[in-house]
């Protein structure tokens, strides 16, 4: 299984970029995690997200919940909104690469090597479509 992680920028439902990037990817399957300790996995896609993963009591369960499903999950796509947030992954799982969505009118003074960075959500989204199709 392909783990991704998209940070998206803070906000609203309706400031957030990853919606333009999900219209990318034909099958999946999100999951909201704001406030969940357990997600229902029924007959999930062969992408799974996990929406929100930031607001959730204890993200590591969770990605858990994912990893040891017995449904054939090829990616799994974390999303949250606090790019410096750290997630723990099972082993022997290990994150293939975070993007970090950036809103062009907040363009961060620091930026990490071990992310790659967007303003263009069709950039981001082909970066995501390339990733996930070499798993």
């Amino acid at each position: 299984m392909k783990i991704l992680r998209i940070t998206d920028v803070p906000g609203e439902h309706s400031n957030r970029l990853i919606y333009g990037i999900l219209d990318s990817l034909k099958c999946y399957t999100l999951y909201e995690c704001s406030e969940k300790e357990q997600i229902s996995l029924t007959n999930p896609a062969r992408t799974v997200i996990l929406d929100n993963l930031h607001q959730a009591p204890n993200p590591a369960l969770l990605i858990r919940q994912i990893t040891e499903a017995n449904a054939k999950i090829e990616r799994l796509i974390l999303v949250d909104q606090k790019e410096t947030q750290i997630f723990t992954l099972p082993d022997p799982y290990l994150l293939s690469r975070h993007i970090v969505l950036i809103d062009p009118l907040r363009i961060p003074k620091v930026f990490s090597d071990q992310r790659d960075y967007y303003v263009d959500t069709t950039e981001a989204g082909n970066a995501l479509l390339n990733l996930t199709r070499a798993a």
